[in-house]
């Protein structure tokens, strides 16, 4: 795999100091407003980071008890619903890559664009050269057996009888930037997130935010610093709208894409 090749500079100051804001902000918002989204927040350690800093304000400890049952009820409840509809893993078979060609193929039928400047065709015969482990990730979504006739008329070439339907994927893979200098080289650690894209059939029910919570969540552990990705507006709008509720800001171009309305995101991952 050859990756994209870009200049850093302003930009990624920009994305840092624009995430350091956003998290700077996030601190200051009222107590019921943060327990609530400390409850949803993805990483456990994170949530209740979150759920201790909101309880050092309060005094009263009947305050205290009423905090402590309202975060794990709403824990407990987002974490049921999000149970009892679908499951994410990684791709690992080749059934997990025919699962995985299917849906990006979906998602250029959808998308309605020629990709070919992108070298589509090359990058759905290798999928797992592109995004395979150490470097890269490629998740699916699967809604579970009792789910299944959601993505039903979306097509049998996506259907797995017996184990629910295979309704979205996200990759990941390494982002290569010519830095400004070689400090800057040895500090940051980019990435690009690809094709986050789930059935029309399934969504509205939380699959894409789950997948990009959780390649979020597995870049930090595979330890990049930064996530790029490019999108397009209008037609991409309910992306860019999660993409920024996420943390991520607009960017400059970090590879030539001649398409109207693309727009070019970026996420501080230690900031986020």
């Amino acid at each position: 795999m050859t990756p994209y090749h870009s200049s850093l500079g302003k930009r990624h100051t920009e994305c840092s100091r624009l995430s350091k804001q956003r998290h700077i902000k996030y601190t200051h918002i009222s107590f019921p407003f943060r327990m609530l989204l400390a409850s949803i927040y993805p990483r456990h350690q994170d949530r209740q980071a979150h759920y201790s800093h909101a309880t050092e304000v309060l005094k009263d400890p009947r305050e205290c008890a009423v905090a402590v049952l309202l975060y794990h009820f709403l824990v407990y409840m987002t974490m049921s619903s999000h149970a009892t509809t679908h499951n994410i893993y990684p791709a690992r078979t080749p059934s997990d890559y025919e699962a995985a060609t299917a849906l990006f193929e979906a998602y250029a039928t959808w998308l309605d664009i020629d990709l070919s400047f992108q070298n589509f065709t090359s990058e759905v015969a290798n999928l797992a050269k592109i995004y395979g482990p150490p470097d890269g990730e490629l998740l699916l979504a699967r809604l579970q057996p009792s789910s299944s006739a959601i993505a039903n008329r979306e097509g049998a070439h996506l259907r797995n009888a017996g184990d629910g339907d295979f309704v979205g994927c996200v990759a990941l893979r390494p982002l290569t930037l010519a830095h400004d200098s070689k400090a800057e080289l040895i500090e940051q650690r980019a990435c690009e997130l690809k094709r986050l894209y789930t059935l029309p059939s399934a969504r509205g029910i939380g699959i894409g935010r789950a997948l990009l919570l959780t390649i979020l969540e597995i870049a930090r552990k595979r330890g990049y610093t930064h996530m790029y990705l490019d999108t397009l507006m209008p037609r991409m709008a309910g992306a860019v709208k999660l993409y920024k509720s996420m943390g991520f800001v607009e960017v400059e171009a970090y590879y030539a894409n001649g398409l109207q309305g693309v727009v070019f995101m970026c996420l501080d991952l230690l900031w986020s």
